[in-house]
């Protein structure tokens, strides 16, 4: 997970200006599982402004995927409103399920990179032990 933060920094560290970032977390958990990301993100690019949605935390995790995909696509979209420069958005797990999801069905969304951490994204893969 550690090379996977330091990753993610060295990508946004590398953009243009200091584009916001949003984060969404993974099934069954909250903002506070992505607190950790956010607090670096901060530490290492003072002044990025990342937001840090807790939509379908916890149990509502496991609403219906396409429903958190318009929910949470349309609060992105009044967010990328304040930021016509561009957005970076991370998701974690499900998160990242998600976040492309939205990429897919809000084409207006001016997102400038995608990191998906541990998103199935091509499907999974496991080998006998």
């Amino acid at each position: 997970m550690n090379l996977q933060v330091t990753y993610m920094i060295a990508v946004i560290s590398l953009c243009d200006a200091y584009k916001p970032v949003i984060l969404l977390h993974g099934i069954m958990t909250g903002s506070e599982s992505m607190a950790g990301i956010k607090a670096r993100i901060e530490e290492k690019h003072p002044g990025t402004i990342v937001y840090n949605t807790n939509r379908f935390g916890g149990w509502s995790s496991l609403d219906n995927m396409w429903y958190q995909v318009q929910q949470i696509g349309n609060d992105l979209v009044e967010i990328s409103k304040n930021h016509s420069h561009g957005i970076h958005l991370l998701g974690y797990s499900q998160g990242a399920l998600i976040a492309r999801a939205i990429i897919q069905a809000f084409p207006e969304l001016n997102v400038c990179h995608f990191i998906s951490l541990s998103g199935p994204q091509a499907g999974q893969y496991g080998s006998k032990l």
